[in-house]
């Protein structure tokens, strides 16, 4: 028996492939309609952007450290003169302060290059 009909066929499962990263496809390896596996390549992109992200994250980061330690050095010093009474208790705050925004700017600059690495990878 043979039976035609004019209409729309559509898929039973649909699968959206996306990338974390974007940017401009250098290779296209696969066409519409091949089977792929997982871990085959299905486009290669240009690296430039997410190098550069990359490098820069990992630079933000390295002051971030340096910023961290520095504050704390300072904190430590203000203390310690606070201690002997030979300075003011609101520089001891600042100083403070500034420690805890350098460790809050150390945590965004790793958050960053987390994420520039997932991109870059």
């Amino acid at each position: 028996m043979s039976i035609s009909a004019t209409g729309r066929i559509d898929p039973i499962e649909q699968v959206e492939v996306k990338s974390k990263a974007s940017g401009e496809i250098i290779t296209l390896p696969i066409e519409v309609g091949d089977v792929v596996h997982k871990g085959d390549l299905i486009a290669r992109l240009d690296r430039t952007t997410a190098q550069n992200d990359f490098d820069q994250a990992t630079a933000d980061h390295a002051v971030a450290k340096v910023t961290v330690e520095q504050r704390q050095k300072e904190l430590q010093r203000q203390e310690s003169l606070f201690e002997k009474e030979l300075t003011a208790e609101n520089l001891v705050d600042d100083a403070r302060l500034a420690y805890e925004q350098a460790n809050a700017q150390l945590v965004r600059a790793e958050a960053a290059l987390s994420t520039a690495a997932e991109r870059l990878g």
